[in-house]
């Protein structure tokens, strides 16, 4: 027997009028209680104007259209969760897939026709909230998860700052300080990051937003993106998709990388491929049926209650699923060490290359010229900073294009740049190389901003010198600031690495405060006049008060001379192209390696290694040898060391 309008009114204790407004949505002046109550009852009677409702658009049709993109790897399983919920509050669901604007236009149309109540549209992205803002004021229509928007009605299934927070703080607790972050979506990528940078804040650390990388082609973050993280030294990537684990995976197998041994990997999304990928996928995993429930919860209080929707993400929490992709930072960590301070020249290079370097009076023709950032100063710095080390910069350069080019590749090498100054007087230093196809070269510098760099500046950033480790001097800068930084380093214990040239002085009173002394053969003479051998120079220097002298041969290596080591390196074995850089790349990675923990022999053979991968490129900044690049030559390095070891004994 069919149930009327007055049959309901008498369930419910209310008038048929009131009955009619809510069955034909014609309800604001209804309170929600009341419209509740009575829409309960029409569906456990099975009312008929409700089963015809189909057929009028004036009534609802308890049918709901959910919206999903073609690609979604987790729609099916997103729809049946929601059919499950909407069926036990009295609701059907329809779906739609679309590529395009169009095909989500004409999904909508299909949807429409069926007289569905509300349109819910799931991973929308900006094309179509475009579309879903014009059609709410036609219908409810609601948008769920993705990035909120203040135009439309969002039910927040995620909280993104969370996701990154809980990654961060997983990784954190197993021992990694430096953790980059890929992911395809600007949006969330900077939400992600916040939560990343609050957990690294609570645990006491710093998390370095250089180390976050966001590419909408999935592909290029996967590789040229995941390519470049791995080059600052970090020990674990956060990836946003399951679509860009595969490609790092990748990149890492073609470097020779070992997951996790060599650098984890989490996904902040389980999936199918997580459990298939081997190393197993650690993954963030999200209470999806939780979700589903409360998210068909709040649309449905919303139809039938006018209730507000949560402004609160309704996911209730994540849960890191621990896989093999996952563990303790296994190499060094760089980051756990001290910082490195570089005092030094900046200039702008103009390298002219030839076949042969002029004679006296000859005039030769260049097929090529090349301009790039140089200077021993920002050399060394951008080499610290590619293999890893966390480096600041102090120098000055001119207030013109050349000194804004130089400080922007320091920025994007990530050398910190606080103690970098532009000088209103004179223009950036300029050094003219010319490179002959043998691999030898002369090199003519104009000093420019870098004469005005004083003992004043040293002291207006005083503050970089707490908690510096090693301090560089490319005694390029004059004798006076030269003297006033070598104090300085004293006063706050900063060990000390010099490297002459052979246009600067250096004063006896000087040696006392120079922990490592690293003169090429030209420049022991230059320091040490007068006759004696190599060796017995050397032993001058340390009697004046130098801790370690290493003195670079070129092709014919290295010599190291100190109170415990007395030993000769020869050079491995490179083709020279450009031999420009080979000292400022010998000084970086000698500093890098002396700072992570290694004796002087170590670190002075990942030295001649580095500076033997810088001259096979041409450039300075460009050829200076990155922690992957070294990692290459890993075993190589191990025999030579132990070699010289034994040699030493």
């Amino acid at each position: 027997m069919e149930m009327t309008i007055k049959e309901i009114a008498a369930l419910a204790k209310v008038s048929p009028g009131t009955v009619s407004k809510v069955l034909n949505n014609k309800d604001d002046s209804i309170s929600a209680e009341t419209r509740k109550k009575v829409l309960q009852i029409a569906r456990e009677q099975n009312y008929r104007p409700y089963a015809e409702a189909l057929e009028s658009k004036e009534r609802r049709s308890y049918l709901l259209g959910i919206l999903f993109p073609e690609g979604d790897r987790s729609a099916r399983d997103t729809l049946r969760l929601l059919e499950r919920n909407f069926s036990a509050g009295g609701y059907s669901t329809a779906a739609g897939f679309y590529r395009d604007t169009a095909s989500l236009n004409a999904q909508i149309r299909r949807l429409r026709s069926r007289n569905v109540d509300a349109l819910l549209a799931v991973s929308a992205d900006e094309r179509t909230d475009c579309i879903l803002k014009e059609l709410q004021d036609q219908m409810p229509v609601f948008k769920i998860g993705g990035i909120p928007t203040a135009e439309l009605t969002c039910v927040l299934l995620e909280n993104p700052d969370l996701l990154g927070y809980e990654a961060a703080e997983y990784l954190i607790r197993r021992g990694h300080r430096d953790v980059g972050i890929l992911g395809v979506s600007p949006e969330r990528m900077n939400w992600i990051s916040k939560g990343c940078a609050r957990a690294f804040f609570e645990q006491g650390f710093v998390f370095d937003e250089a180390n976050v990388c966001c590419d909408e082609d999935a592909a290029a973050a996967a590789h040229q993106r995941a390519h470049a993280l791995m080059n600052r030294n970090v020990t674990a990537i956060i990836c946003e998709t399951a679509d860009i684990v595969g490609g790092v995976y990748q990149t890492c197998m073609r470097h020779g990388l070992r997951i996790p041994e060599d650098l984890s990997v989490l996904c902040l999304e389980d999936s199918e491929l997580a459990r298939v990928l081997k190393p197993g996928m650690s993954a963030v995993s999200h209470p999806a049926e939780q979700e589903a429930a409360a998210c068909a919860s709040a649309v449905l209080r919303y139809l039938e209650e006018k209730a507000d929707l949560p402004e609160e993400a309704v996911n209730p929490g994540y849960t890191v699923i621990e896989r093999e992709s996952t563990s303790e930072p296994v190499r060094e960590c760089l980051s756990m060490q001290s910082k490195v301070l570089v005092l030094g020249s900046m200039n702008m290079d103009e390298t002219i290359h030839v076949k042969v370097l002029p004679g006296d009076g000859e005039t030769i023709l260049s097929d090529r010229k090349v301009q790039m950032p140089g200077g021993k100063g920002a050399n060394q710095a951008v080499g610290v900073a590619r293999l890893g080390g966390t480096v600041y910069a102090m120098g000055r350069i001119g207030n013109d294009i050349d000194g804004r080019k130089i400080y922007a590749a320091l920025k994007a090498s990530g050398v910190m740049t606080e103690g970098v100054l532009f000088d209103t007087c004179l223009p950036t230093g300029k050094a003219y190389i010319h490179a002959a196809d043998n691999g030898e070269g002369t090199i003519v510098v104009y000093p420019g901003a870098n004469g005005n760099f004083t003992a004043e500046q040293i002291d207006t950033y005083r503050y970089l010198f707490e908690s510096v480790g090693y301090c560089l001097l490319p005694v390029e800068i004059m004798a006076e600031p030269m003297m006033h930084a070598l104090r300085v380093c004293k006063e706050y214990g900063v060990t000390t690495i010099v490297k002459p040239a052979l246009q600067t002085e250096i004063p006896e009173e000087m040696l006392a405060y120079i922990d490592y002394l690293i003169p090429n053969e030209k420049e022991l003479n230059r320091i040490v006049t007068g006759s004696g051998s190599r060796e017995e120079k050397m032993d001058r220097l340390l009697a004046a008060g130098v801790g370690h002298v290493i003195v670079t041969l070129g092709s014919r290596g290295c010599h190291l001379k100190d109170s415990v080591y007395n030993v000769r390196m020869d050079a491995p074995d490179f083709e020279p192209v450009d031999v420009t850089g080979a000292a400022d790349a010998f000084i970086a990675a000698f500093t890098v390696y002396l700072n992570m923990g290694h004796d002087i022999v170590t670190a002075m053979c990942y030295a001649s290694y580095a500076a033997g991968i810088s001259i096979t490129r041409m450039g300075v900044q460009p050829a200076l040898a990155d922690r992957m690049m070294m990692e290459v030559y890993q075993d190589e390095i191990r025999r030579q060391v132990l070699r010289l070891k034994e040699a030493c004994e």
